[in-house]
């Protein structure tokens, strides 16, 4: 038995709204963690991203040497996007007081808690 994947959350897991705020770490093979946010991922620099867009993301590689350029930035983009898994929880840990959810800051739900 290995866990793949870890929940980081400023609010309680019974609070009505901690799935909208959680940033889980996820396994992503061969030792790495991505660290997300509503299908998000967070990179290096603390930027969020969808992932990987090809040139305008209009179109799909069609050649060998469209292919390739295709790969080399996907590769570039998960290295960006992957981490040892101590380095993805504390990169989560960072973030989660930062998440928004439906136009609402942690702030906001946390005042929405009190009697």
């Amino acid at each position: 038995m290995r866990p793949t994947a870890y929940v980081v959350s400023c609010l309680p897991e019974d609070d009505v709204n901690a799935h909208g705020f959680e940033v889980r770490v996820e396994y992503r093979g061969a030792g790495l963690w991505a660290v997300l946010s509503k299908g998000r991922f967070l990179g290096r620099d603390g930027s969020w991203s969808w992932g990987y867009v090809w040139r305008d993301g209009t179109q799909e590689p069609n050649t060998d040497a469209e292919f390739a350029e295709y790969s080399s930035g996907e590769d570039s983009w998960r290295t960006d996007h992957r981490f040892d898994l101590d380095t993805a929880l504390r990169m989560a840990k960072k973030v989660a007081p930062t998440v928004w959810c439906n136009g609402y800051t942690l702030a906001d739900a946390l005042e929405e808690r009190q009697p």
